[in-house]
């Protein structure tokens, strides 16, 4: 069942983290460039860096959901949107980014 958020086209940190916690089947994309990868990082994310990604499409799963992240959800946002339109069945930007990850993890 889809949450509010998700039928907007988006995930909430508490939501992605119950998915990976279920071991729901999912792509999750990292596309923050590799330096602002260095400080923190989610288990099991394809890295495609926003301008990669348009030529990654092919070896992403189109049938199963897709999570997007950035550093603070603004790209990731405009990604999802277009990964859509290229007909990815299920695609969801995380609400405020990996910085939105870090603040809740420090502060539950």
């Amino acid at each position: 069942m889809l949450t509010a958020n998700q039928k907007d086209g988006e995930i909430l940190v508490a939501e992605l983290q119950d998915w990976m916690q279920s071991n729901k089947k999912f792509n999750l994309i990292d596309i923050r460039e590799e330096y602002e990868r260095d400080d923190y990082k989610l288990n099991d994310t394809h890295f495609i860096p926003m301008g990669e990604i348009m030529n990654s499409l092919g070896s992403l799963n189109k049938v199963i959901p897709t999570v997007i992240y950035c550093q603070t959800g603004k790209k990731s946002k405009a990604v999802a949107s277009m990964m859509k339109r290229q007909n990815f069945a299920e695609v969801y930007n995380l609400v405020g980014g990996i910085h939105e990850w870090v603040t809740q993890e420090l502060n539950p």
